[in-house]
């Protein structure tokens, strides 16, 4: 009986102290917000999501406020586009989405026909304000390309990141 209640006292104790593990995201996220040239909200505008590598687009809409989000969309290469009834259409091209992180991409669109069409196509630097975490993606043609000391594992790959100490060598005792 004194068993059954230390086994007790033992697993509840260690659901209460046990945390859950963090797992690796395979997927972006594409925020933003959707305004007029005044600065004023759009609500109810059409977002398209278009992939450059697959052709699969994927579509939302802006709320009372005129923010949009798209979460667990794969990484790659994008088209925006942003339509709006009395209002220009909004085209950006090559939007880089990575693993990990979300990109903010907010739109000011133009009063004018539904037949006209502003397109941006510039590649600025990612800033990303809306995570705190720091994250480094390393491909695999980085991992057959680099020139690693000793082995080509994981454990050497550390090194290759930025702020990343590397590991100690082992030290043999005599």
């Amino acid at each position: 009986m004194r068993n059954r209640s230390l086994v007790l006292v033992l697993a509840v104790g260690f659901a209460i102290c046990s945390r859950p593990a963090a797992a690796q995201v395979l997927y972006a996220s594409i925020i933003g917000a959707v305004q007029d040239s005044s600065g004023g909200v759009v609500p109810q505008a059409k977002i398209t999501l278009i992939s450059k590598d697959t052709g699969v687009g994927r579509e939302t809409q802006t709320d009372e406020a005129g923010r949009y989000s798209m979460a667990s969309v794969l990484p790659g290469m994008y088209d925006l586009r942003v339509v709006a009834p009395g209002f220009r259409t909004y085209t950006r091209s090559d939007i880089t989405l990575t693993i990990n992180s979300v990109t903010r991409e907010d739109v000011k669109l133009q009063v004018g026909q539904i037949s006209e069409q502003v397109s941006v196509v510039a590649e600025a630097v990612t800033l990303q304000t809306d995570k705190s975490d720091i994250r480094t993606e390393i491909t695999g043609q980085t991992v057959r390309n680099m020139p690693l000391p000793a082995y080509r594992n994981y454990q050497s790959l550390i090194a290759l990141v930025p702020g990343a100490t590397p590991p100690l060598p082992e030290r043999v005792v005599v």
